[in-house]
């Protein structure tokens, strides 16, 4: 049985000298003043929002009633330019990418790399200025390369040499995470 997975690995984050601050299965994150939380930002999940009386504790995870309600903000990350957040929707992590400029929002499960076709993890574990940054485990690396390395695609097969060249060889379980670098346009 799939269950949902709480990934809050901090509560906090900060952008200069302003501190943020989101709890779980909660629709609002908060702004810490002087030790204080005000409201900073509501996320309106409309119809989706997590009905108010579904318990809110650590058994929520194996409650398969929820699973058409988004539960769980996390991962909020700030910039001047972006916000950024996780939730949870039929068991499946989402993200949100907020353009605090152009007001546009970005749902993805995952962030395409436009340059040599690689998923990169969707867990964005920094923001500055216009760049995202995140993590790739190694054992996830491996096991793409290994997927596309033995695949029949030429496309495949280009990007995993291109792996090995980035690398310098063959990716294994004992290399060190890869961090992530994403420009955003």
């Amino acid at each position: 049985e799939e269950t949902l997975l709480s990934m809050h690995s901090t509560h906090f984050t900060r952008n200069g000298s302003q501190i943020y601050w989101e709890d779980l299965f909660n629709d609002t994150i908060y702004n810490i003043n002087k030790g204080i939380p005000s409201p900073f930002v509501y996320i309106d999940f409309g119809e989706m929002k997590l009905p108010e009386d579904i318990i809110r504790n650590n058994e929520i995870y194996s409650n398969n009633e929820i699973t058409h309600y988004c539960t769980d903000i996390n991962g909020f990350r700030i910039s001047d330019y972006y916000m950024f957040f996780s939730f949870s929707l039929a068991k499946h992590s989402y993200s949100c990418l907020y353009n605090r400029k152009n007001n546009s929002v970005y749902t993805f499960l995952y962030i395409n790399n436009d340059i040599d076709n690689m998923p990169l993890g969707a867990w964005i574990m920094a923001i500055s200025s216009k760049k995202l940054y995140s993590c790739i485990p190694m054992d996830l690396l491996v096991a793409y390369y290994s997927g596309i390395k033995n695949s029949k695609k030429e496309e495949d097969k280009k990007t995993a040499d291109n792996i090995e060249k980035l690398l310098g060889k063959v990716p294994d379980e004992m290399d060190n995470p890869v961090l992530v670098e994403i420009t955003c346009k």
